[in-house]
């Protein structure tokens, strides 16, 4: 979906379970990367404490920017003889979701929030400057400091309304 990414600034990618890692991929412009999480408890649940995600039970990480093609994974570990419940790899707003320890027997969750980063194009304000597909209008400026891809318009200081708009910010 051109100009929307996961925001690496305001979510974590998190695994929940007992013996459980999940990847999160990308490929952009051919170019592969992951990160990933896991917890393994070894059959003891005795230490996981509830609201804490520093890796046993739940594990949390940062997500790489510009991740825009991306794939899921969540496997169990082979070889595992006692059943621990099940695992769930995700993408989260940070600070939403609150472990618990008994999400590792039933996780309460069919959806959670994400936020999305947007952008207009594939070029910065530099690059796109002059150009007919150019999205900034009347008393609006471009910026792209704070994204990854793309650009975004805001009103100028003292200005109020849609930058997009084509009467612009008044």
């Amino acid at each position: 979906m051109p100009g929307f990414a996961i925001s690496p600034k305001e979510n974590k990618f998190l695994t929940v379970g007992c013996d459980n890692y999940g990847y999160l991929n990308n490929i952009n412009n051919e170019e592969w990367y992951s990160t990933g999480c896991l917890t393994k408890c070894y059959g003891n649940r005795n230490r996981i404490k509830n609201g804490t995600c520093s890796g046993i039970g739940c594990c949390q990480v940062d997500i790489p920017p510009m991740m825009r093609n991306i794939t899921l994974e969540a496997y169990d570990f082979e070889g595992e003889t006692e059943l621990l419940g099940c695992g769930y790899s995700f993408v989260v707003k940070n600070g939403y979701y609150n472990f618990n320890v008994s999400h590792l027997d039933y996780f309460p969750y069919k959806e959670l929030p994400l936020i999305i980063d947007w952008s207009v194009g594939s070029k910065n304000c530099k690059a796109s400057k002059g150009e007919d597909e150019y999205a900034c209008k009347k008393n609006s400026v471009c910026f792209d400091e704070e994204i990854d891809f793309g650009y975004q318009c805001k009103c100028k200081k003292g200005y109020e309304g849609n930058p997009y708009h084509p009467d612009g910010c008044k």
